[in-house]
């Protein structure tokens, strides 16, 4: 039988959420599937035990709920709910005790058992001889749990050495208040600590380009895109991924994607991805948008970059021109090529080794022939593959889009720089089949965004 994963947050959460006798406390936790992906809006099936001793002890009570996780696959219940006269015959003293849960969707099923870190307080000081005391706002101290590599023993008794001990003789207890902000401590720690071990997708093509004698920088894994109708940015799944001509549905409610954006259109101040416009009036209009919030990579957080603003950015004209004519060896890091018949540019890292069985014909046509694209370098998805694994970079030439009219797709690329130029241009990266280099290019015009990150 396949395993129900619970995340460690549930269980410390689930410590402190009991109300008043009649009892029951709310459960929650994530779904996961056999390969760890979480089950999301599902209707679930669970059946629920409560077992004395072991994770395999006797039963003491059992129920049944009809639950839909949400959109992080979280399902929530109220355990004691469905048979509070059996529930409260449970003698919580005689712990320890563990939830055994059955999940059953989509025909299958799923299990796990959590432990209870903690003797239900309130329910156990009613069984304690302390009827006449209010005991609803205090824990015992076999309830502060101790997580191993987050919490020693010292740590929790440090933390409620100080805390105030009613006048009555409560010394088995502590004020709940003060257990609360121990485990949300506790829980932050947690957080942290699942973070590192389940880190987002970073989005890096961790190879270093030098785009300066002091500087490398990492390439984003694909070209930027935007989803309007849900705000959302990501890079391309592959490297070669391109819109095209769906770029001309650009609007405020476009439910498609777009990869195509005028200068400076992160969204900050009004600038959005979605404009057409006539003038000039993206960015700021004077400055170069490079460590402002009109970059796309400073402003925005990347789904699939690691979700978090601040995290990337644009080069400038000098660091691509750097990448393409001045680092060492620049002339033959770089060819036109079509990649799994989409037709770009091919940069390669500093450190760069070619794969065992492919060939690679660095530079440029002469004549501008859009054949030349696939007759220089051409390459299978799978071919590609090996390329890429050792650190090749690809810029496919996606063209470029006026208001909602598309140019050039398949034969011109032209990539945003950071750099301003005057009250109407900015400049880019330029390439078709005949050329590379720097070049400059109207705000208003959708270009390709490609984002980088420094090497630490």
């Amino acid at each position: 039988m396949k395993k129900l994963v619970l995340t460690l947050t549930l269980a410390i959460a689930a410590l402190l959420s009991f109300a008043q006798i009649p009892q029951t406390f709310s459960y929650q936790g994530v779904v996961r599937d056999a390969e760890s992906k979480i089950v999301a809006e599902k209707p679930i099936t669970v059946n629920v035990q409560i077992l004395q001793g072991t994770d395999e002890g006797t039963e003491v009570y059992a129920e049944t709920h009809e639950v839909t996780t949400n959109a992080n696959g979280l399902m929530t219940f109220e355990l004691g709910s469905k048979n509070a006269e059996d529930f409260a015959k449970i003698d919580w003293s005689n712990a320890p005790y563990f939830v055994k849960t059955v999940a059953e969707f989509d025909g299958k099923q799923i299990s796990g058992v959590t432990p209870l870190l903690a003797v239900p307080y309130a329910l156990y000081a009613a069984k304690a001889g302390s009827a006449d005391v209010d005991l609803s706002g205090y824990a015992t101290k076999d309830e502060i749990p101790n997580v191993e590599g987050l919490a020693s023993e010292n740590y929790v008794n440090e933390k409620v050495a100080a805390i105030e001990i009613p006048e009555v003789d409560l010394s088995n207890y502590y004020p709940k208040t003060d257990v609360d902000a121990l485990l949300a401590e506790l829980n932050a720690k947690i957080a942290k600590l699942d973070l590192q071990l389940n880190p987002p997708e970073s989005g890096v093509i961790e190879f270093a380009f030098s785009v300066s004698a002091e500087k490398q920088i990492y390439f984003s894994k694909g070209n930027l895109q935007y989803q309007a109708s849900t705000g959302t940015w990501r890079f391309a799944e592959h490297q070669y991924d391109i819109i095209g001509d769906d770029n001309a549905n650009i609007s405020s409610t476009n439910s498609g994607w777009i990869d195509l954006f005028g200068w400076g259109t992160s969204g900050y101040n009004g600038k959005n991805p979605y404009m057409t416009s006539t003038g000039s009036d993206y960015g700021d209009g004077y400055n170069d948008i490079a460590g402002t919030n009109y970059d796309w990579g400073v402003y925005n957080a990347i789904s699939n970059g690691g979700n978090q603003a601040g995290q990337w950015r644009t080069l400038t004209t000098d660091e691509w021109y750097y990448v393409i004519n001045t680092r060492t060896n620049a002339s033959s890091k770089y060819g036109v090529a079509s990649v799994n018949g989409v037709n770009g540019l091919i940069l390669l890292p500093d450190e760069w080794t070619l794969p065992e069985g492919i060939v690679f014909t660095s530079g440029v046509a002469n004549d501008g022939r859009i054949e030349y694209y696939s007759t220089v370098n051409s390459y299978t998805a799978n071919e590609w593959a090996k390329m890429e694994a050792n650190g090749a970079v690809f810029l496919p030439a996606a063209g470029l889009r006026v208001e909602s009219n598309m140019i050039d797709v398949g034969f011109i690329g032209n990539y945003w720089s950071s750099s301003y130029y005057d009250g109407l241009n900015a400049f880019c990266l330029s390439f078709c089949s005949d050329f590379a280099s720097k070049g400059m290019g109207g705000r208003i015009a959708g270009y390709s965004v490609r984002l980088v990150q420094e090497v630490e």
